[in-house]
């Protein structure tokens, strides 16, 4: 079977798919290139006020599987209790990168952050409120366990992790109603319709 000739073809041995290359336009040329890269912020994934937010994301990452590395006892025991979707078939994540932070462990289907406290953790205890603060406002909900409770009864902890993904997440606090003017002395309920 021949090719098909398209219009404007000479009818040759010529692909269909080259049908017209030679009036495609050129691409440009190297230093305009440069000259466009400069324009749109220099071509290096530079974002918002000039941070490279593909490296951050990188360093998280790294920084995540590096702790992945390091891993306390109390984090290895409940590690087990909850990968391979063993409680209540939810998938936990281990040093799951979280915008600035890595939280210990988290369930992405239920946004809920499990985070293990005790001797072996280098973050200050002033830090936990602003992380805790930051991790709320993002929609996660955050369960904080001290290591003696996982290694005491961890059958309690798996419990109160599992009732908490049962849960629904709460709904987000609602926006105060919107503020009337007031018109003379009729008040917002009048509804100003001839009363």
């Amino acid at each position: 079977m021949r090719p098909v000739a398209l219009r404007g073809q000479s009818g040759g041995n010529e692909s269909p798919c080259n049908a017209g290359a030679s009036q495609l336009p050129s691409p440009p040329a190297c230093e305009d290139l440069g000259s466009i890269q400069k324009e749109m912020g220099g071509g290096r994934g530079a974002g918002v006020r000039g941070e490279n937010a593909l490296a951050k994301s990188r360093k998280r990452i790294n920084l995540a599987r590096s702790l992945r590395q390091r891993v306390v006892p109390a984090e290895t025991l409940l590690w087990k209790a909850l990968r391979n979707r063993t409680l209540g078939r939810l998938k936990f994540r281990r040093q799951h990168p979280i915008g600035p932070y890595v939280v210990d462990f988290a369930c992405v289907a239920c946004k809920i952050v499990v985070e293990l406290d005790g001797e072996s953790h280098l973050r200050p205890r002033a830090a936990h409120p602003v992380r805790t603060r930051f991790l709320e406002a993002q929609g996660w909900r955050v369960l904080r366990y001290w290591n003696t409770e996982v290694y005491d009864d961890l059958e309690a902890v798996k419990e109160a992790i599992y009732q908490k993904c049962l849960q629904p997440p709460s709904p987000p606090t609602p926006l105060p109603p919107p503020m009337t003017v007031r018109h003379g002395s009729q008040s917002p309920s009048a509804g100003g319709e001839g009363s």
